[in-house]
């Protein structure tokens, strides 16, 4: 006594097989004189004025000879501003440490040091006391000699990525009566993934490199002999469970599925990290139709997202380059809530009214699934604005048979977004909105199609960026790129 829609059952399996076997080589050619007054003066400065000062003390000098010391080195990498009006202002030589270093010497060796001794001759005559100076001092006193700093330093590193995945799914949908249906679907998987990095060691290696980067002859790109790899298997499941249920021209729907995101491998010499996959449960209900004897088609809905091992980036600290670099990190728990409305309102069948809103409330959540506090707690997803919406008119309205004119207006604005999970202020772009249109007229003359038209883009010249921070962010001279400025103009087309 099986009621007859439970006839109406369409299922579908499948399965699928995914491989992929990629390289990216990413070659870098850094101007080191720009480079230099940039980060490298100021780490540099830091650096040694932090060893001279300890290796005083360590010698009993007074205090106040000790200062005098460490504010002498700083002076010497004192440089002008990275950036003057605009313009690079680079620095074309290393500071020279020779005559201070000699000094010092002349006054802890008995006797003194000869008249007119350079630094490579104190250090070939083996009058230096052994010990006298640590042999890291030593080293970098004879590489900051006032030698021209390189224009052209090159480097290069390689990721290997080669990924295979095998997956078998089903998905179907029941009729339980001619209004409600139930769909399910299921997906499984078996991921193989294999990660590997290789950055051989320049031919011409970078002094900078040398000196503050532990003797690594790169700046960036830690050396690795050989390619390094590193291999992590998963099996998995994906699946989602949808109520429909339908009423005149309007659709409600309820649905909650669990998506998943790879986990990722971070390769270098010093260490290999894995990430874990990243699982979101998410849960919505709509209502979405027709109203009005169809002259106004609305959809609505609102959702709530769950996050675990959110895959985020991070500037993180890595043994053999001497600046942070931007990599994949999980940042945990996370949730958004969010409400999309959207509206369309047909005043005459070729002239409407549009407009959405969209609010997202999307965060890191305070603590882990553990109960310890997040870095990011309470902060916002990049690129995600809490609130935003457009609205315009669509209009195409003929004039004769053979001819018309058209408008389309609209105005969008978005809240103030972050380009950074890190929710930095000076990464932030405030609110803005933009007003842009089309119009023209069209028309037909022998079988060929004419129309003269006209188009602006940002029409009242809001300034705003797209993106900040990208790999200037590294050495502390994050990148902005603005968006476009004000576009009008005319079209002339013909087709036949």
């Amino acid at each position: 006594n099986r009621p007859d829609y439970f006839d109406e059952i369409a299922v579908f399996l499948g399965a699928s097989y995914f491989y992929e076997n990629s390289s990216q080589e990413v070659p870098m050619r850094i101007n080191e004189q720009f480079l230099y007054p940039a980060y490298i003066a100021p780490l540099l400065g830091t650096q040694l004025s932090n060893q001279i000062g300890q290796f005083g003390t360590s010698l009993g000098l007074p205090e106040a000879q000790v200062t005098a010391l460490t504010q002498q080195v700083q002076q010497l990498f004192q440089t002008p501003p990275p950036l003057v009006d605009g313009i690079r202002q680079p620095v074309t030589n290393l500071p020279n440490m020779q005559p201070l270093a000699l000094s010092l010497v002349n006054q802890l060796v008995p006797g003194g040091l000869p008249p007119g001794i350079t630094w490579n001759q104190l250090i070939q005559s083996g009058m230096l006391p052994q010990g006298l100076i640590p042999e890291q001092l030593v080293t970098l006193v004879s590489l900051l000699n006032g030698s021209p700093i390189n224009t052209g330093h090159r480097e290069a590193s390689t990721n290997y990525g080669r990924n295979q995945a095998i997956e078998l799914y089903g998905d179907g949908t029941l009729s339980l009566n001619e209004q409600l249906k139930l769909t399910a679907g299921l997906r499984g998987s078996y991921e193989s993934q294999r990660g590997g990095y290789y950055a051989p060691a320049p031919s011409q290696p970078s002094i900078f490199g040398i000196i503050a980067n532990n003797g690594s002859p790169t700046l960036l790109n830690p050396v690795s002999n050989s390619t390094i790899y590193a291999y992590k298997d998963y099996f998995s499941y994906v699946g989602r469970l949808a109520l429909h249920y339908m009423f005149d021209r309007n659709n409600a729907y309820a649905t909650v599925s669990r998506g998943r995101r790879p986990g990722v491998i971070n390769i270098f010499p010093s260490a290999t990290t894995f990430l874990n996959p990243e699982i979101v449960w998410s849960y919505e209900v709509g209502l979405k139709g027709l109203l009005a004897d169809g002259r106004l088609n609305y959809d609505l809905s609102t959702y709530y997202y769950d996050w675990n091992n959110f895959q985020t980036l991070s500037l993180q600290t890595i043994d053999g380059s001497i600046t942070p670099q931007l990599l994949a990190d999980d940042g945990g728990k996370a949730h958004s809530f969010g409400i999309e409305v959207g509206l369309k309102y047909f005043i005459f069948p070729t002239v409407n009214l549009f407009g959405n809103y969209s609010y997202i409330n999307g965060k890191f959540n305070d603590t882990d699934e553990r109960g310890n506090p997040q870095e990011y707690a309470g902060n916002r997803f990049r690129l995600t604005p809490k609130n935003s919406f457009a609205v315009g008119i669509d209009a195409n309205i003929s004039i004769t048979k053979s001819n018309s004119i058209y408008l389309r207006p609209s105005y969008s604005y978005k809240s103030g977004v972050y380009f950074e999970d890190s929710n930095r202020a000076d990464l932030y772009q405030k609110g803005y909105g933009l007003a842009n249109f089309t119009a023209g007229y069209q028309f037909k003359i022998r079988n060929i199609d004419y129309e003269i038209g006209a188009y602006g883009r940002n029409v009242f010249d809001a300034k705003y960026i797209i993106d900040a921070g990208n790999s200037g962010d590294n050495i502390g001279f994050p990148t902005y790129v603005g968006g476009s400025r004000s576009i009008v103009g005319v079209q002339l087309k013909a087709t036949f």
